[in-house]
């Protein structure tokens, strides 16, 4: 294990530029929601089309993205094997309409009980499906050893999972996109300009009152790598000349917004490097 900071970055589809860059929390399971939220604000995009690989794949996550407008397209994850040999949950089919389950000798499975889950970062609800058909089941041997019977699960954002996992088969050249868009920029940071590492260090005791800790120092010098890096990207898309021209009336633009708060101060309180 390395200490060290998860830093999240979202890039655009059309240009590979840098859209959004922050510090997440220790993985990315958690993240996918957050990251849309930022992208849909800070593009002003109401309805985005998102892409994300298999580490981001949470039901929770998934339909929160949905409910926002942010659709998102994330690469299943491959489930744990099941302990006992015979039918597998995908045996089992759900009827949306009545909300129960078809077991594979033909007996409706009906939701029995709801429970939390605390297994990840944010709980969620889980229901699950029994069927007293159970006992004297001819296919019994082939389905479960537990003497209480065979049971499914179905956590509440099942449809949401379900929903995502079918776009990403039915979409498979629109996802593969995905490693051009934001792998290009990992690589140019860490293989390119070597930063596998952070740089900025030293005492975030001291920084805690100005809000700007080791967690706002990683994020600041991750920031001014995306905008080297859209910088670059856009000599490339305009020209250099007609980037010039863009940044001088971007300058001129914050000097005059500044400006009035600038003024207040005397001269003396002003360094310049």
């Amino acid at each position: 294990m390395e200490v060290g900071y998860n830093v999240q970055a979202t890039a655009d589809a059309e240009h590979n530029l840098v859209v959004d860059v922050y510090a997440g929390g220790v993985n990315d399971l958690n993240e996918l929601s957050t990251a849309g939220r930022r992208a849909q604000e800070i593009s002003g995009v109401k309805k985005i089309d998102f892409l994300a690989d298999a580490g981001y794949h949470n039901g929770t996550q998934l339909a929160k993205c949905e409910r926002r407008g942010v659709r998102p397209f994330v690469a299943p994850r491959q489930g744990y094997a099941q302990k006992e040999e015979g039918f597998r949950k995908s045996d089992f089919k759900y009827d949306k309409s009545t909300d129960t389950y078809i077991c594979p000798a033909g007996s409706v499975m009906r939701h029995t009980s709801t429970f939390k889950r605390k297994t990840s970062k944010v709980p969620y609800k889980v229901k699950r499906y029994t069927t007293p058909d159970c006992d004297g089941c001819p296919l019994r041997s082939q389905c479960t050893t537990s003497s209480n019977g065979r049971y499914i699960e179905r956590p509440i954002h099942q449809a949401y999972t379900e929903r995502n996992d079918r776009r990403v088969t039915r979409y498979r050249d629109f996802y593969r996109r995905r490693q051009e868009i934001i792998e290009h920029i990992f690589g140019t940071w860490k293989r390119h300009w070597g930063m596998t590492h952070a740089v900025v260090k030293g005492k975030e005791i001291s920084y805690a009152r100005m809000g700007f800790g080791g967690l706002r120092k990683v994020e600041s010098e991750y920031r001014l790598a995306a905008i080297a890096y859209n910088l670059l990207r856009a000599v490339q898309i305009m020209g250099l000349e007609k980037l010039q021209k863009q940044l001088g009336k971007l300058i001129f633009e914050l000097w005059r917004l500044l400006w009035p708060t600038w003024s207040r101060y005397e001269p003396r309180f002003i360094v310049f490097p």
